[in-house]
């Protein structure tokens, strides 16, 4: 009896675990290619519209790449979404009057530019963590411009 339920639960559980994800490793997401703009990307096998988990490695930004994912993309592909693990260039808004958030984003910038990941610091003058989330696409915005800005730095270095 004991062989019986234990062949039932290895055929269920099997039956349960989802397909291989589709991977697509190393896609370039800029024109030339460049070894440090690139993705990989799990999906599930089946299917189309599904939500999208990015997860960006760190790796205390000292070790590890995108490809340091261990079980993460199977476990996300096996609740339906799709996997994408980058390494981007980084710019860190942080509110100027608050030393502390001062300090943490530029050691953080410190350390992605130690390992050779793009990162830009914009203190925001006159903001608060409120004020930087909904002023943020305003055309008068500081920061706005500043977004704007260093993506159009990183599109020209494309």
């Amino acid at each position: 009896m004991r062989t019986l339920i234990t062949a039932a639960t290895v055929l269920i559980s099997a039956s349960v675990l989802a397909a291989e994800p589709r991977r697509h490793l190393d896609l370039a997401y800029t024109e030339p290619a460049d070894a440090s703009r690139r993705l990989d990307v799990y999906s599930p096998s089946e299917g189309k519209n599904h939500p999208v988990m990015i997860w960006i490695h760190g790796g205390g930004w000292r070790r590890g790449d995108k490809s340091s994912v261990q079980h993460k993309p199977q476990a996300f592909v096996d609740k339906g979404f799709v996997f994408v693990s980058v390494i981007p260039a980084f710019l860190i808004l942080h509110v100027a009057d608050r030393p502390d958030t001062a300090a943490q984003s530029l050691a953080l910038a410190q350390a992605l530019e130690g390992v050779g990941v793009r990162a830009k610091v914009v203190p925001g003058q006159g903001k608060t963590h409120a004020t930087i989330n909904t002023d943020l696409g305003l055309p008068n915005d500081t920061p706005t411009k500043a977004v704007f800005e260093f993506l159009d730095g990183l599109l020209k270095d494309c």
